[in-house]
């Protein structure tokens, strides 16, 4: 393979990943040599995180080499260097420049935050123990009006919850039948929008 060949090769391809083919916008050359023994090229393409430095040669000998490195572009706090990878290399041939093509996208990727579940989905109003003393002598529709009432005074944060996880009803009566799984997810969830204060800090404000 000439000089020329692999440079026009090397061209045609890095355009498939050009937007508009405009390698004057995308693609910056860093050097492109030609010694007696190797030509070597060396070009740059940036994304809005990471360096992508692509380096092709071609020896005199007949042998080639195409390969791929990434650096973030600019330091995590507190240091003062870039990290980066190596990403895929070995010999001049669309099977190389695929792996690389491959690697970019998938260094890109970035991780998908697991959907938040709404409670309400999970948790009928019969899971939640809140038969306490404040609903006593009321007639059946009154009940399940303060027993809606109720949960959504859990989902406000208006309800109590102890250091060592216990939920409890605005009354003060422990929540005792929620499944181990549900009631974390809610401590969970008040621990993360809402402050503690008042007597016993049982009582809670949002954040």
């Amino acid at each position: 393979m000439t000089n020329e060949e692999m440079r026009t090769k090397f061209v045609t391809w890095i355009k498939e990943i050009v937007r508009w083919g405009r390698l004057d916008w995308f693609v910056r050359t860093d050097y492109e040599t030609f010694d007696e023994d190797k030509y070597r090229l060396r070009v740059a393409i940036f994304t809005h995180h990471h360096k992508y430095t692509i380096v092709c040669v071609n020896h005199s000998s007949g042998k080639t080499y195409l390969g791929c490195t990434v650096s973030i572009r600019k330091p995590r706090a507190g240091e003062d260097w870039n990290r980066g990878n190596d990403l895929p290399d070995g010999m001049f041939c669309r099977e190389t420049w695929e792996s690389i093509k491959n690697a970019i996208v998938q260094y890109e990727l970035v991780k998908i935050a697991k959907s938040c579940e709404h409670l309400s989905d999970e948790i009928s109003i019969d899971e939640f123990n809140i038969d306490d003393e404040s609903s006593a002598g009321k007639t059946p529709e009154s009940d399940t009006t303060e027993k809606t009432s109720t949960q959504l005074k859990l989902f406000f944060g208006l309800c109590g919850c102890s250091d060592n996880g216990t939920l409890y009803t605005p009354s003060g009566k422990p929540i005792t039948t929620l499944p181990p799984r549900i009631a974390f997810k809610i401590h969970s969830f008040l621990n993360d929008n809402f402050a503690y204060t008042g007597m016993n800090g049982q009582r809670l404000i949002w954040r």
